[in-house]
């Protein structure tokens, strides 16, 4: 029995640098951890900038409070950025680096708020820090921290900001000998009262930094929720075009939209499987004599123009081009998927071929092709290993689409069809009866049918 097949060949998906097999082995995986490096490098860049700003101004403040503390963490933090940045996409990347990344920032900053004197003139409470700044730059390490598109992340960033922000606090208010808060504040008090609590030098407002943490956790768990929702929709886009692209490395770009679909939506479409279908073979006629006219570079513009014509007409009526033989084509319809009157899609893009061959304007004679057609059961199905696959159809019925192409040579027709594809069409006044066949392969003589 005769069987047709096309075969595309898979690249194999790189390793990831981080050591994981299994997005090395899953595509979509890989596209986004290569997404979240990306990323993560635009957050190493973006970062090293702000640092670079920071940097310079630390240095104008440290002439001037005669304390190079800050600008000798901030200039590690650039140096370590960058190392890190150098890493990417080489064997010596790793995840954890991301996370080092973010722990040195709140590490330094946290530092720096214990640290880093505030004024020149005498000591300066430091819960100040909390009052002026309050957790504006935690946020900021938050929000750069979601560059790289890691939901636990932007988790790690969130907990360790709150982290920072409780243990500078409780450093802070460690160091003081009286605290108030706004429980000292009386019931119905004056404005005199509030004011006067809130300028307190030892007014701690413990409630504030209540507030401060669930606005860091609740905004990064927000974050996170909406980075999570993006990879989920970047994950689904991709496997939808990973399906797509298989269907086309499979059957080429001429597959009608409804039927890719099809294919994309139920992942077991190609699975080995015998299903009603309709064949269509078509093949040039006179190719010897035709290629030996011309040129071949004349002779490939032809078959192009002749193959993409005839796969753009199949495709139009439903059908999918299996493969290609050279000068011939191969097409099913109703297989892979069913789909309803696929005996008359077959011969209604039968129809539209031969009418689309004229006489060529240079007077040699024009292409010629003859088309045989059969209905019947199909073998079909992808088979073949990870690395390389192949669309197989197969059986009696291709078999006979093939000899009745061949049939037309000797009986002088351009279209023969079998009973089973005239029985299945609403019209079949417009076919007569052929003599019945002998055909190779087939041990009884077979019932043909000419347009």
């Amino acid at each position: 029995m005769a069987a047709a097949t096309t075969e595309p060949e898979r690249a194999t998906p790189r390793r990831r640098s981080d050591g994981s097999a299994a997005a090395a082995r899953d595509p979509v995986a890989q596209a986004l951890d290569e997404a979240a490096r990306a990323g993560f490098r635009w957050m190493l860049i973006g970062r090293s900038l702000l640092l670079a700003v920071i940097f310079a101004w630390s240095l104008y403040n440290a002439a001037i409070y005669a304390n190079y503390l800050a600008s000798f963490l901030i200039f590690d933090s650039i140096a370590m950025g960058l190392l890190i940045l150098r890493t990417l996409g080489t064997r010596h990347e790793r995840l954890w680096h991301r996370y080092a990344v973010v722990a040195v920032d709140i590490i330094a900053l946290g530092a720096a708020a214990l640290f880093v004197p505030l004024t020149t003139g005498g000591d300066v409470p430091r819960i100040f820090v909390f009052r002026a700044y309050e957790p504006h730059y935690l946020w900021l390490i938050v929000i750069v921290s979601s560059l790289a598109l890691s939901p636990r992340l932007i988790l790690f960033a969130g907990a360790g900001a709150v982290a920072a922000l409780w243990c500078v606090f409780l450093i802070a208010v460690a160091e003081m000998p009286r605290t108030v808060s706004w429980g000292d504040l009386p019931p119905e008090s004056s404005a005199a009262e509030y004011t006067a609590l809130l300028l307190d030098p030892d007014f701690i407002g413990i409630g504030n930094r209540i507030e401060s943490t669930a606005g860091l956790l609740l905004g990064a768990s927000l974050l996170a929720f909406v980075v999570s929702r993006g990879r989920r929709v970047v994950g689904a886009y991709a496997i939808e075009a990973q399906r797509r692209q298989r269907a086309e490395n499979l059957f080429g770009r001429y597959v009608p939209a409804e039927i890719a679909r099809e294919i994309m939506a139920t992942p077991g479409a190609l699975k080995p499987t015998v299903r009603e279908g309709t064949a269509l073979f078509v093949d040039m006629e006179g190719f010897t004599r035709f290629a030996a006219e011309r040129t071949p570079d004349e002779v490939l513009a032809a078959l192009d123009a002749l193959l993409a014509m005839a796969s753009a007409s199949i495709a139009r009526h439903g059908g999918v081009v299996v493969s290609f033989g050279g000068d011939s084509v191969l097409a099913t319809f109703g297989v892979p998927v069913a789909v309803a009157n696929h005996a008359a899609g077959a011969v209604a893009a039968a129809d539209e071929i031969l009418a689309s061959l004229e006489r060529e304007p240079d007077g040699h004679a024009a292409i010629r092709v003859r088309i045989g057609i059969a209905s019947g059961p199909i073998a079909a199905g992808s088979v073949g290993g990870d690395a390389r696959q192949s669309y197989t159809v197969y059986g009696a019925t291709i078999n006979l689409a093939q000899r009745l192409e061949q049939a037309n040579k000797r009986l002088g027709t351009r279209l023969l069809v079998s009973s089973a594809t005239v029985a299945a069409l609403p019209d079949r006044a417009r076919f007569r009866a052929t003599d019945p066949l002998e055909l190779a392969g087939f041990a009884e003589k077979v019932a043909a049918y000419a347009a």
